[in-house]
Formats: structure tokens, C-alpha cells, sequence
């Protein structure tokens, strides 16, 4: 009887009593780092203005290269006016007209 109230108290000793809840804590842990790196990294794309940085070529060349088919191009809606915008012209004192041919 004795030899086990001795282990029992090494294991109270070194914190060894029971190990439920150890998965919880782990997780608890875990959660706890995760939220770390992503709160991290949140606060380092607002400090840089990566978002602004990484959709610019969307809202940009790739805008008017969709538009236009060159991302040299200034449109109508643009205050600038347009420039280098492909359009068909009439050329003056002329009857200009398109036609497609709708056999291809």
C-alpha cells in the first residue's frame, strides 16, 4: 500500500496527475497561434497596401486591355478624353457605311 501512495505522490509532485483535458488545451493552442499569424498578417497587408497593390492590375491594364485590346488606351468615360481608341470614322463628305457578311 505504501509503494503506490509514493508513486501517487511523485505524480502529483511532476504534475503527472490526469491528462484530460490536455486535448483541449492543445487545441485551445493551436487556435491561439493560428489567430496569432492571421491577425499578423492582416495588419501587415493594411500597413503595406498590398490589396490596393495586388488588384490594381485588374482595375487597370487588364481593365482596358478587355475593353479596348490595348492597355495604351484612354476610353470615352475617361476625362482625358478618348486617345489611341480604336473606332470606325467616316471619312468626311463620304457615306460610310459596315457591312457583315453573315455567311462568314
Amino acid at each position: 500500500m505504501k509503494s503506490s501512495s509514493k508513486q501517487e505522490d511523485l505524480r502529483f509532485r511532476f504534475g503527472a496527475t490526469d491528462a484530460s483535458g490536455q486535448a483541449v488545451v492543445e487545441y485551445v493552442l493551436v487556435l491561439a497561434i493560428v489567430a496569432s499569424i492571421a491577425l499578423s498578417a492582416i495588419v501587415v497587408f493594411r500597413r503595406e497596401g498590398l490589396g490596393r497593390k495586388l488588384t490594381q492590375p485588374l482595375t487597370g491594364e487588364f481593365l482596358k486591355t478587355y475593353r479596348y485590346g490595348k492597355k495604351d488606351v484612354k476610353g470615352f468615360e475617361e476625362p482625358d478624353g478618348p486617345e489611341n481608341h480604336p473606332r470606325a470614322e467616316s471619312p468626311p463628305g463620304k457615306n460610310f457605311r459596315l457591312f457583315i457578311n453573315p455567311r462568314g
